[in-house]
């Protein structure tokens, strides 16, 4: 029997990591699902998952901090990509066609996250 569990729960549980997955996975699925506007009331909830997470491993190491910045940093181009694939959307049984803002907008999202690909 499946049951809801709210994020206090999950949390209180010390399964935080879960929920920021969970909460991915949902985001990611609303995405390829075309609910566009549902992707960020997810990143947010992983986001929170995330808080606690952060703060103790901030008070450790960077190298424990690490980590988490990279999920955060997840979140946060996911969010950034939405529009942009929104618009890359075909209609039913036609070609991908773009119009020059849209291209010079992925244009330099994709140039960006080369630079930080490459910066690593």
């Amino acid at each position: 029997e499946a049951r809801y569990v709210s994020r206090e729960g999950w949390q209180s549980t010390g399964c935080a990591e879960a929920l920021y997955e969970f909460e991915l996975a949902r985001a990611l699925l609303a995405l390829r699902n075309g609910e566009t506007a549902a992707v960020a009331p997810h990143c947010d909830s992983a986001r929170a998952a995330l808080v606690p997470l952060l703060a103790a491993a901030s008070m450790e190491s960077y190298a424990h901090t690490y980590s988490f910045l990279v999920r955060l940093q997840v979140l946060q181009e996911l969010q950034a990509a939405v529009p942009l694939l929104s618009r890359l959307e075909p209609p039913e049984g036609s070609p991908l066609r773009i119009d020059a803002a849209a291209e010079a907008a992925l244009e330099e999202t994709l140039g960006q996250w080369d630079a930080r690909a490459a910066s690593m």
